[in-house]
């Protein structure tokens, strides 16, 4: 049986707890399915701040910068599961991936990880741990992707706190993550990243006045007509109902 590509990328710009709790998702992981990982940060990309140039959007290309943003790119697309992870620094992402955030602006107009499936990670000594997460997984989310599940954790310097807590999150998020590699299990979008995809959908066909390339994107593959950017997913009436409530109430935030 071949192993399922496991791919983390970390926001801080050392290997120190987040790291640390990426390698524990990953441990628990391969306890129930096989998997080949790679656990990498920002810093090993040496991805250059974007310049607003607006390149990506207007023109409808890949972003022009020469550096590591492409290779970081490929290694998203080649892997079966993507973890994307940050400690809180003020109450939100690290400035390292807040600068991948804004270089993959393009993405979240023509998201390319259609139906991918993600985990959201953060660390944190105290607080921001949702407001982390929503950043997290908005982009994710944005991207085309499934989120499957959170994992958060508080450290005291280097000593874990809530051990049990923790392990038994991750032995949660793990037990899904398997299911839905080994296809036993479809993902399921919350109601919130189905209000993220009406929001962005209405988004591109609005876009047809002004960015025709976005318009085009999500016609030729068909996002107009379905529920997600994925089929492979499960959405309950319930949910349906919920983010349709949501979408009225919040999809000012998202425009």
């Amino acid at each position: 049986m071949t192993a399922f590509k496991v791919f983390a990328l970390v926001g801080s710009p050392r290997v120190g707890n987040t790291h640390r709790l990426c390698r524990m998702i990953v441990e628990k992981l391969a306890k129930l399915v096989e998997v080949e990982a790679s656990i990498k940060r920002v810093e090993d990309y040496n991805i250059q701040y974007c310049r607003d140039c607006s390149t990506c959007l207007v023109k409808g290309v890949e972003c022009p910068i020469g550096d590591g943003f492409k290779g970081l790119k490929s290694d998203i697309a080649e892997c079966d599961l993507f973890i994307l992870a940050s400690p809180v620094y003020v109450v939100n992402v690290s400035t390292q991936l807040k600068t991948v955030l804004d270089r993959a602006c393009s993405w979240y107009h023509r998201p390319p990880f259609l139906g991918k499936p993600a985990i959201v990670a953060a660390t944190t000594a105290s607080h921001g741990l949702r407001q982390v997460f929503n950043v997290l997984r908005t982009a994710v989310v944005g991207w085309g992707m499934v989120c499957i599940g959170e994992v958060g954790a508080k450290f005291h310097g280097d000593r874990l706190v809530e051990e049990e807590k923790t392990a038994s999150k991750i032995g949660e998020v793990a037990g899904q993550a398997a299911r839905v590699l080994g296809r036993k299990v479809k993902p399921s979008p919350s109601a919130i990243d189905l209000v993220i995809f009406e929001s962005m959908k209405r988004e591109a066909k609005e876009s047809l006045r002004w960015a025709p390339h976005d318009y085009r994107y999500w016609e030729e593959h068909g996002l107009f007509e379905k529920p997600y950017y994925s089929d492979g997913v499960h959405i309950s009436p319930f949910k349906r109902a919920l983010a349709k409530l949501l979408l009225a109430v919040t999809a000012p935030m998202y425009r």
